[in-house]
């Protein structure tokens, strides 16, 4: 009997993989090992790898969705409280993983965008995903008077998300939490400086 394999477990395991080593360092043939498919068997799921990134960034970036939505969605908890948890949660897994791995779509970003539209494209729908969740919490804090007002909400949203980014890359190389700490402390005396 033949076995079956599910689509969405190959995506799940290849976005963990390429998470961890990168897109250029994660092979087809490693992808299929870690999920028990027969070699060349790849491409009766995927067109082709770029096809298979582009759905890995999709994957992740529905994950990350969820993710700040569950922190960002508290009810009864005052935004900029929400927005502390949400980075100190953020930055929490990376030092869990010892500041190896970092966000699949920033990593991707960095590897792929400067050289490939779609997957540039594809990172940038999600990253765009998050920021429209960060903006409704700014926004309520903006209403609720926490927050200053003299910039849109999405605007403050892409500066404190980039910004943290920036930070968790460094962190990266640093294996410190120290720089994006510093970082979450300005970006939130930024945002509340009325």
């Amino acid at each position: 009997m033949r076995k079956k394999y599910n689509k969405e477990d190959i995506i799940a395991k290849g976005a963990s993989l390429i998470r961890r080593s990168g897109y250029h360092q994660t092979g087809i043939n490693e992808i299929l090992q870690a999920v028990g498919i027969p070699k060349g068997s790849f491409y009766n799921f995927f067109k082709s790898k770029e096809e298979f990134a582009e759905l890995i960034i999709e994957h992740y970036g529905s994950m990350q969705t969820d993710f700040i939505k569950s922190h960002l969605e508290e009810p009864g908890v005052k935004p900029s409280v929400r927005l502390r948890n949400l980075y100190t949660a953020i930055m929490e897994a990376n030092r869990s993983e010892g500041f190896r791995y970092g966000c699949l779509v920033n990593n991707m970003s960095m590897e792929t965008a400067g050289h490939n539209e779609k997957l540039a494209l594809k990172n940038a729908i999600q990253f765009d995903s998050w920021l429209v969740e960060i903006a409704k919490t700014i926004k309520e804090g903006q209403e609720a008077g926490e927050f200053r007002n003299d910039y849109e909400a999405k605007d403050l949203a892409d500066f404190i998300h980039s910004n943290l980014y920036g930070a968790l890359s460094r962190e990266k190389m640093l294996r410190s939490a120290n720089t994006t700490q510093k970082n979450l402390e300005k970006t939130l005396r930024f945002l509340e400086d009325k």
